[in-house]
């Protein structure tokens, strides 16, 4: 097992240095798009009203470090992350002194993430059958002593974050009257 896993280690490329694989260029991309509608609208002297479309989209593809992608250490996958939301806000003015401003809202955020080292049969290293009825297909995460650690270094998936919101506020200002006399400081 541990020949078939240490074939997975790349073979230095700096000769004679303590640090002897470098992983250069580690090519990595980032792509990412953001759109934001607003609607602004006045409905009379004493009313405003506003809503807004928020929609958001990132695609991340990670370097491999000069591994074999599958075994790759560190932070070796790619996602993509869809965000989308609205919101609705009245606010109103109710008195000279009292404004009230309501507020529904919704967000929606989706993440998934692949690992390189998914989908990966550890059994071809010589792990039991048996790990797979318990685990997913992943390439293990390997840890020796004294070097880097590689094979999946998290879990992936999807995950799905959702949010609603509504809130109302009325807010009361409220001016003390001053009076002053007309005595002056002495000195």
């Amino acid at each position: 097992m541990a020949v078939k896993i240490a074939s997975y280690i790349p073979a230095p490329n700096l000769p004679g240095a303590t640090s002897n694989l470098v992983a250069a260029p580690n090519a990595r991309t980032d792509a990412y798009d953001a759109h934001v509608i607003r609607i602004d609208q006045q409905i009379n002297d004493k009313e405003r009203f506003f809503s807004r479309f928020v929609r958001s989209f990132r695609t991340e593809v990670n370097g491999d470090y000069g591994w074999p992608q599958v075994a790759a250490a560190g932070n070796s996958y790619t996602d993509g992350r869809l965000s989308q939301g609205g919101n609705a806000d009245l606010t109103s003015v109710l008195s000279p002194s009292t404004v009230l401003t309501s507020r529904v809202g919704y967000l929606r955020h989706d993440l998934c993430l692949t690992l390189y080292a998914s989908g990966f049969d550890p059994t071809t290293l010589g792990f039991p059958s048996s790990l797979l009825n318990s685990l997913q297909p992943y390439f293990p995460t390997i840890a020796p002593s004294g070097y880097t650690t590689f094979g999946a270094a998290r879990s992936g998936g999807n995950q799905f974050t959702e949010s609603t919101s509504w809130w109302w506020m009325a807010i009361t200002i409220m001016v003390p009257s001053c009076r002053t006399t007309g005595a002056s400081p002495t000195s």
